[in-house]
C-alpha cells in the first residue's frame, strides 16, 4: 500500500508543477509586453531629447540628466523611476542607454550620424 502513496504523491507534485508552469506561461506575457512597451517608448523620448541636446550644444551630454528638462507632467513623473535605473554612456561614436528590466535587458546605441540600434535580450 505504501508504494502507491509515494506514486500518488509524485503525480500530485508533478501535476502542481505542470499547472504552475501553464499559469506562468499564460499570465507573464502581458506583464512582459507592458514593460517592453514602456521602456521602448521611454528610450524613444530620450533619443529625441539627446538629439536635441546634440543639435543645440554640438555634442552629446556627459550625463543623461543634462539632456532632460523635468516638468511636472504625470507621464514624466512616472518615468523618473525608470530613468534613474538607466545607464547612459557617452562614447566616441555617440552614446548608449541601457536598462535592465525584470524580464529583458534593453540597449539603445546611437552613433553621431543619428543611426540607432535597439536591442532587447532576455535578462532571466
Amino acid at each position: 500500500m505504501k508504494p502507491f502513496r509515494i506514486i500518488r504523491l509524485l503525480f500530485g507534485v508533478l501535476a502542481l508543477v505542470l499547472l504552475a508552469s501553464i499559469a506562468a506561461a499564460l499570465l507573464l506575457p502581458p506583464f512582459q509586453n507592458a514593460e517592453s512597451s514602456r521602456i521602448e517608448a521611454l528610450q524613444t523620448k530620450l533619443q529625441h531629447r539627446l538629439e536635441a541636446y546634440r543639435q543645440a550644444e554640438g555634442h552629446y551630454p556627459d550625463s543623461l540628466l543634462q539632456a532632460l528638462t523635468v516638468t511636472n507632467l504625470p507621464q514624466e513623473l512616472r518615468a523618473q523611476s525608470d530613468i534613474r535605473k538607466m545607464r547612459y554612456n557617452r562614447t566616441e561614436s555617440g552614446y548608449e542607454v541601457s536598462y535592465k528590466g525584470r524580464w529583458y535587458h534593453y540597449t539603445l546605441s546611437v552613433s553621431n550620424n543619428g543611426a540607432s540600434i535597439v536591442s532587447k535580450t532576455t535578462a532571466r
